[in-house]
């Protein structure tokens, strides 16, 4: 009832403006949306650096894991290496293969969602 009569008073108010304040709506109305799309925009921009940024430690992280197991899986003392690792931190060679494959996931998961950002 209340908001039915307010909305009758409003659109009979507008009937009444003539063409200049119509503009001045019609300018107010295009500022609005100028600024929301600069707010999209920069919530954008902000999205994508953060994105990037964890694309990049990802990768560090990538390349450090391949070249950790390498290191355990090559040399003279691989057996040596593998028994100090599964005697000090009860790690193995499978845990380290497990977080490179969990690791490089993650990076193909941010690596889509950057690419759905910058589109």
């Amino acid at each position: 009832g209340q908001y039915c009569s307010t909305f009758k008073q409003i659109g009979n108010l507008r009937r009444g403006i003539d063409d200049v304040d119509n503009v001045d709506i019609d300018i107010v109305w295009m500022a609005s949306k100028v600024a929301e799309v600069r707010t999209i925009d920069s919530l954008m921009r902000v999205l994508r650096d953060r994105l990037v940024l964890s694309c990049a430690r990802l990768s560090r992280k990538e390349k450090y894991r391949v070249w950790r197991l390498q290191w355990y899986e090559t040399g003279i003392g691989r057996y040596w290496k593998r028994w100090m690792r599964k005697t000090m931190k009860n790690k193995t060679i499978e845990d380290d293969r497990r977080n490179l494959q969990l690791t490089r996931a993650a990076l193909k998961r941010e690596m889509e969602r950057l690419g759905q950002v910058q589109q």
